[in-house]
């Protein structure tokens, strides 16, 4: 099982602007903006979308940057092409590549943010602002994975165990 995380929008803050007519080809420091999630486990891979080679570059660096000990994937097709989603946990704030996450065997977890809204048919969460993995025994000697997540609303911690 794998757990991967978008970047727009999950480990950053989207703005749907930013993109309309490719503004941040203009003024890229509007995609690669400081981060919302302040940390993240080594083992979470970093799979975002993009739409030019020059965007690629700069998400790259951006990764480097905030999380250098994590996996960075970039792609220009849909994530569930590039990588196995089966059984693998995808976090994301996007319902498309959820839903299709989901219809190709993967795990999805909708990122709440300042632009969408929760769902009743997946697991949601508000965006945290870091978020560590374990893996947790469970009362018939199965393994399941715990992420346990913390906002900034609150010291609340979210657990999802999958």
């Amino acid at each position: 099982m794998n757990i991967f995380c978008d970047m727009d929008g999950t480990l950053t803050q989207y703005n749907y602007q930013d993109y309309d007519n490719n503004l941040w080809q203009l003024h890229p420091e509007v995609l690669c903006k400081e981060p919302v999630v302040t940390s993240i486990p080594k083992e979470v891979i970093i799979l975002t979308k993009v739409t030019t080679p020059e965007e690629a570059i700069l998400k790259q660096e951006w990764a480097s940057k905030y999380f250098p000990n994590n996996i960075f994937l970039t792609t220009y097709e849909p994530k569930y092409l590039v990588v196995d989603p089966t059984n693998s946990i995808l976090i994301s704030d996007y319902n498309k590549e959820l839903e299709e996450w989901r219809e190709h065997g993967g795990i999805p977890v909708k990122l709440i943010n300042n632009v969408n809204s929760p769902r009743d048919d997946m697991t949601c969460i508000p965006q945290p602002i870091s978020f560590k993995t374990s893996m947790v025994e469970q009362d018939d000697g199965s393994m399941s994975l715990c992420i346990d997540l913390r906002t900034d609303h609150s010291e609340e911690c979210y657990k999802l165990e999958v």
